[in-house]
């Protein structure tokens, strides 16, 4: 009736329930023992038991798709049919979990293999030293504008930060910041033998994307050269032509021409955070917090600018709160 891959099986409850608890079914036909028999196929299966126990033999629910019906048992054995199709797979995911299987889990904004890293100032790149470049602050004697740009030595994730401004009464709405990324454009020199390692494509407005050129044998045949070391990488969307290690910052050919993260260009782009921000707030304080950490490149700067026209003397500044791969000094530990 049920053809030849099915099989009958006579199981006590201890074993029906290691049956579900390994998932080893797909389909189920109830058979001899019971009041009432019905099949349904669907994509929602489910199986469980209800009302009983060691003493009191109660119902059991069986449902298959949006179906399902309640079948009484009569005797200690569960005869039953059971379709050895395609096995149904459980996804469990590797973390604590409570006493009833429930997983524990706590949202994490930053990737793994990083540590929190808060800091007013950005990296000293002619020293190697951490937090002690660019101060994330401006000064001003009076009305004017004033720009600042941090500089890191590695990548890192840019979650929060706060920007505060002083004193509050040489300020106003009309005074305003921005904080945006400046994505200088990867450096391009000519190679006249045609053995360069890229070629340009034209984009229009004298601009270009920076390709990979490579014979069959990886060998360069371009009309350009860049140095991959200082390259700057631009996320593409999963078109590009080069990847970047989120970790280390290494710019590499991508395996997948035109499929790659990240692209290179011969011009600078910009990306803002905030722009035009008024320092009207009677508390002299804008907080930012993001749910979802941003990727910073070493290669890319930071840039704080603000105009000032209220007159009158004013300081303002902040920190950033942000996830890098290193935050050791001199061997000391995280």
């Amino acid at each position: 009736m049920v053809g030849d891959k099915m099989k009958q099986l006579d199981v006590s409850y201890s074993v029906w329930e290691q049956v579900i608890q390994t998932n080893d079914w797909s389909h189920y036909h109830l058979m001899d023992g019971y009041r009432s028999a019905t099949i349904w196929t669907g994509t929602q299966d489910y199986i469980y038991k209800s009302n009983i126990d060691a003493d009191d033999y109660g119902d059991w629910q069986i449902g298959f798709g949006s179906s399902s019906t309640i079948v009484t048992k009569e005797d200690d054995a569960i005869a039953l049919i059971l379709n050895l199709g395609s096995p149904t797979t459980i996804t469990t995911l590797d973390c604590p979990t409570e006493n009833d299987g429930r997983p524990v889990m706590v949202v994490a904004p930053f990737s793994t293999g990083l540590y929190m890293w808060v800091t007013s100032y950005g990296d000293d790149l002619n020293t190697n030293e951490k937090a002690e470049g660019q101060h994330f602050h401006i000064h001003f004697d009076d009305y004017g504008e004033g720009n600042i740009e941090l500089e890191f030595l590695t990548p890192f994730e840019l979650h929060d930060g706060q920007v505060t401004w002083r004193p509050l009464d040489n300020w106003n709405f009309d005074d305003k910041w921005s904080f945006h990324i400046n994505m200088p454009a990867t450096e391009v020199t000519p190679n006249g033998t045609g053995t360069g390692n890229c070629n340009l494509y034209p984009i229009g407005l004298n601009k270009n994307l920076i390709i990979p050129a490579y014979d069959s044998q990886k060998n360069p045949n371009g009309w350009h050269n860049i140095d991959l070391d200082q390259a700057v990488p631009i996320p593409s969307g999963n078109s590009g032509y080069y990847e970047c290690d989120r970790l280390t910052g290494e710019v590499t050919v991508s395996s997948t021409p035109g499929q790659g993260g990240y692209y290179l260009l011969d011009h600078s782009k910009t990306a803002y955070f905030f722009k035009n921000i008024s320092c009207g707030h009677p508390l002299g304080v804008f907080d930012f917090d993001a749910y979802k950490c941003e990727w910073i490149s070493e290669r890319w700067k930071l840039c704080f600018h603000v105009n000032k026209v209220a007159e009158g003397s004013g300081e303002i500044g902040g920190w950033i709160m942000t996830y890098r791969s290193d935050t050791t000094e001199d061997g000391e530990d995280h």
